[in-house]
Parts: C-alpha cells; sequence; structure tokens
C-alpha cells in the first residue's frame, strides 16, 4: 500500500469514515537489523487512496528512549483526544508509553514523560526476552479501556479513564 518508505508494524484505527494507518518507518539498510526511527500516519476514505501525513511521532520525542529503537504502535480515540500506545527501547529493557494529540494525524506528545506505562521488570515470568512489545487496546462497552501486549506471552491491564495510566494487577493471559 505504501511505497514511499519502507514500513512495518501496521495498525490502522477507523474513525468516522476515515481510516488512519499508523506504521512504523524502518530505515535499516539493506539485509540489517530494524531501524525505525518513527511512525508514519496514512489516511484513506476508500481503502484504495492513501493519503501520506508523514511522522506523526518519533523515539526522539520520549525521554528515556534510543533513537531508532521503536516498535509497533496502536493509536485509539477516546473522548475527543488520540492516544498513540507505543514500545521503545531504553538503558533499561523496552517499554511501553503513550503519547497524546488533538488529531489522529498528530503532532503526538509524550502524555507523561519519562512515566512509561510498562517496563521489562513489570513482567519477569515471560520466558521470552522481547515480551513488552505491540500494544494493543481495546475499549470494553462499559467504557472500561484495556491494554494488551506481548511476544510469546500476552499480557493484560485495565488503564485509567484518563488513558494514561494503568489501574490494577497486570494478568498473563493463558
Amino acid at each position: 500500500l505504501f511505497t514511499d518508505f519502507f514500513t512495518a508494524d501496521p495498525a490502522v484505527t477507523v474513525i468516522g469514515n476515515t481510516a488512519y494507518a499508523y506504521v512504523g518507518q524502518d530505515a535499516a539498510s539493506v539485509g540489517g537489523w530494524f531501524n525505525m526511527p518513527s511512525w508514519l500516519c496514512y489516511s484513506s476514505t476508500d481503502m484504495k487512496n492513501w493519503k501520506a501525513h508523514g511522522p506523526v511521532l518519533a523515539a526522539k520525542d520520549f525521554l528515556n528512549a534510543y533513537p531508532g529503537a521503536s516498535w509497533a504502535a496502536q493509536v485509539v480515540e477516546m473522548n475527543g483526544k488520540y492516544y498513540d500506545y507505543v514500545t521503545l527501547d531504553g538503558k533499561n529493557g523496552h517499554f511501553i508509553t503513550v503519547a497524546v494529540s488533538d488529531s489522529p494525524t498528530g503532532p503526538f506528545k509524550e502524555a507523561l514523560p519519562g512515566k512509561p506505562l510498562i517496563t521489562d521488570d513489570m513482567t519477569l515470568d515471560s520466558h521470552r526476552a522481547n515480551s513488552d512489545i505491540d500494544p494493543t487496546i481495546f475499549i470494553d462497552n462499559d467504557g472500561t479501556p484495556w491494554m494488551a501486549w506481548g511476544n510469546g506471552d500476552c499480557y493484560m491491564v485495565k488503564l485509567k479513564r484518563n488513558m494514561v495510566e494503568i489501574d490494577g494487577p497486570i494478568t498473563k493471559v493463558d
């Protein structure tokens, strides 16, 4: 679908009659390990023609993150705000955090600078080194937001309705 950049880890959010695809921009050299410095946004009202909105967020926009070390992300809308849940690498391993915007095309800013939602030391029971990646969000029928993530192991936690803090224990899903 997108040929202007090499992209990875797409996640689509539908808002009204528009689909927004958020993808990691992979700047790795041919045959190299991934190097995702930012996330790009594309939108479409017909799923055939896509408009590029450019980078909406970058790893360098987060405290304690290594540039180029971003993973999959997902954007969701809640109460007129747009929340971008991302995984990044930092000096203490992976962490999941959230950025917020007034528009689905950004710009997004780290919601609680330097205060991630999830860190590797919160899921020590995982059998995989890269377990704290690829967050996804869903809003329950009663309006309660939940986040799930994982790689090999699946974890889940309830979020506060402010969308930027966890609200309870982390559960490992069988």
